[in-house]
């Protein structure tokens, strides 16, 4: 059957009777309308899928990945976390028998000798794509096409072709290296790979990515956008938590209803013990049958073995919920990537000791990334500089709960 697509050129589907699998024959790599080519992200994420044999509409990768038409054609917007979002909920969804993963070429994770042994013996099986910044090529998201010796040949996504662009291999790790969306908090750029998941690919850098059905139920919780805004990672992790116990909270019904200043919240990020006091106040004034509990890591407060046993008795029930607070460079094993943050534990992985962590911050760090036990309590022992104290947790749980929670108590 050929058919005509209003997303792009004339797609020819193969229908073999008496076999419901449906192969496609792509005779463009790339279905855009100009709209949607402002977006090399969401072009390149169907320009994979495509090369790797299995249909891909871009109205439908748009949808699935849980993106708006606003999001993904204003310029420059759409971040490294939010293409592999948008590709792991689409290539889920679809249950096609793919993998995609995300390196970001942050400070220390990743040299230039590396990246250039992994494209040279990269094959076809494995479509990489590139996150370089306009200021390369013109576009955000580039597949690599080749590479010979030092010179990279990387693919500007066009309405129905694509255009072939060369640079070295120097010029466009360094362009990966660099922060390439407006706002300076974001991330530097890295690589998106999409593979058959038959395959096991070379090592690249620090994969923190993770498949989105793991631990409590936070499969939920993709259906609901919890961005935070700017610097309300605290609150917003406190909107995930009474979520995921069952309560209908949002960060507008938190500022409302204990009439939070603006000022008081962002200007310089509420420290552990201020989060906490937030948390108890809502939960009396709405009358939730919850409590809270928080814990600073001071010295001699709590060992990584405690915190981890912790983590995994809570992860393993459904009456409570623990918000780290920690800092990023250290959790992230890089540098200059930011100070201290909140998100939600989601799960933990006892086999390699990792942790899972559900981030209210999915622009800049996904919905979900893995981290070490050991970096993610050395993260929680850093020192809050406004406070002069450690960072540490928060334990949202219901009030028939009879965990008690690890280390020295301090809450009343």
């Amino acid at each position: 059957v050929s058919t005509q697509s209003t997303w792009g050129s004339p797609q020819v589907i193969k229908i073999q009777r008496g076999n419901p699998q449906i192969t496609s024959q792509i005779s463009s790599p790339v279905v855009a309308d100009s709209a949607i080519w402002k977006n090399s992200g969401i072009a390149a994420i169907a320009y994979a899928i495509r090369k790797l044999g299995h249909y891909a509409d871009i109205k439908e990768i748009i949808s699935l990945g849980k993106q708006t038409l606003a999001s993904v054609t204003e310029g420059g917007t759409f971040t490294l976390c939010q293409a592999y979002d948008t590709a792991l909920l689409y290539i889920e969804k679809k249950m096609l028998p793919l993998r995609v993963e995300v390196i970001h070429f942050d400070e220390v994770t990743i040299t230039e000798d590396h990246f250039h042994k992994y494209i040279q013996e990269s094959n076809n099986r494995i479509i990489n794509i590139l996150k370089v910044g306009t200021a390369l090529h013109g576009s955000s998201f580039m597949p690599l096409l080749g590479c010979n010796g030092k010179n990279v040949t990387l693919g500007k996504l066009g309405i129905s072709n694509v255009e072939s662009c060369n640079s070295s291999v120097s010029e466009i790790f360094s362009a990966c290296s660099q922060c390439t969306d407006p706002d300076p908090m974001w991330r530097n750029g890295g690589l998106l790979r999409i593979y058959d998941n038959k395959i096991i690919p070379k090592s690249l850098g620090r994969l923190e990515c993770v498949e989105t059905s793991i631990g409590k139920d936070f499969s939920k919780l993709l259906l609901k956008d919890f961005q935070q805004p700017q610097n309300c990672c605290n609150i917003t992790s406190l909107t995930i938590a009474f979520n995921v116990l069952g309560y209908n909270v949002t960060v507008d019904n938190i500022f409302y209803t204990l009439s939070l200043p603006i000022s008081y919240v962002v200007d310089d990020g509420m420290a552990l013990a201020e989060t906490y006091e937030v948390a108890k106040k809502y939960i009396k004034k709405k009358g939730y049958d919850l409590k809270v509990e928080v814990l600073h890591f001071d010295e001699g407060a709590i060992t990584e073995s405690e915190f981890y046993d912790e983590l995994q008795q809570g992860t393993g029930s459904d009456d409570d919920v623990h918000i780290v607070n920690f800092k990023i460079d250290i959790a992230h094993q890089t540098q200059n990537l930011g100070g201290g943050h909140f998100a939600v534990v989601a799960a933990t992985e006892p086999a390699n000791r990792n942790v899972i962590i559900a981030d209210v911050d999915p622009q800049t760090f996904m919905k979900f990334w893995r981290c070490p036990v050991n970096k993610l309590y050395e993260g929680c022992c850093d020192h809050d500089t406004s406070v002069h104290r450690s960072r540490g947790l928060i334990r949202i749980s219901k009030t028939d709960s009879r965990q008690i929670l690890t280390g020295r108590q301090e809450c009343l």
